[in-house]
């Protein structure tokens, strides 16, 4: 989202939205499907997506990821098994991501101070 950084959190929230996530191991969007279900693009985002400016990167960082543990992490032997995986001052959570008030738990014993 260089070429349009105002839009790049809206098209995070479009794109990570369980609604539009595929099942998993059922494959990817197409960028003409990517492309579709982000209005707004200007021409530039759009021939980034198409040109798959990014793609070297983001597979070499996946890689990368996946073959090494995680930084900073209290245990230096943990590693990312897939997602979603939350880690707070390198520390992971364990509990179901979908349970709000466990995961507010969580950053408060990570000394995070919500408001």
């Amino acid at each position: 989202m260089d070429t349009q950084p105002e839009y790049a959190w809206d098209a995070h929230k479009t794109l990570l939205d369980p609604d539009f996530q595929p099942e998993e191991g059922t494959g990817a969007y197409t960028n003409e499907e990517l492309i579709a279900a982000l209005p707004g693009l200007n021409d530039a985002t759009r021939s980034c997506i198409t040109e798959e400016r990014y793609q070297p990167f983001a597979l070499e960082l996946t890689k990368w990821v996946f073959a090494n543990p995680v930084p900073f992490a209290k245990d230096p032997k943990l590693a990312v098994e897939g997602t979603p995986m939350a880690v707070v001052n390198g520390v992971p959570y364990a509990g179901d991501l979908a349970d709000g008030a466990a995961f507010r738990a969580f950053l408060k014993a990570q000394g995070i101070a919500l408001q």
